[in-house]
């Protein structure tokens, strides 16, 4: 995937569950943020795990949440933010990111 993405200059629309699933094979959410910055344009927010699981809400699985919005308002990233799922798990993911990271809900 990486060399593609440098060969044809792309954008990427950061899926964090997908990744976190291994749809492009097993990698580090913290660690494809910080190589691919500044190409990311959109974010799908949702949690996932290793194999195959994804679009589970905030804190239910493996993404690293605090960090990953930390890194992300750190970088004053201003692309849209979408959450892909139900409206339940949204207010389950709002409700994890109001106690555990709330410095970055301005």
């Amino acid at each position: 995937m990486y060399p593609i993405i440098e060969q044809l200059d792309l954008r990427i629309c950061f899926d964090t569950g997908h990744l976190l699933a291994g749809f492009s094979g097993k990698q580090d959410v913290l660690e494809f943020v910080d190589k691919y910055y500044d190409r990311i344009i959109e974010l799908h927010l949702h949690d996932g795990a290793y194999p195959r699981i994804d679009h589970k809400p905030l804190g239910t699985q493996d993404l690293p949440v605090r960090d990953l919005l930390l890194k992300l308002a750190e970088n004053e990233f201003s692309g849209p933010l979408v959450y892909e799922l139900n409206f339940d798990e949204v207010i389950q993911s709002m409700d994890f990111v109001k106690e555990k990271v709330p410095e970055v809900l301005k």
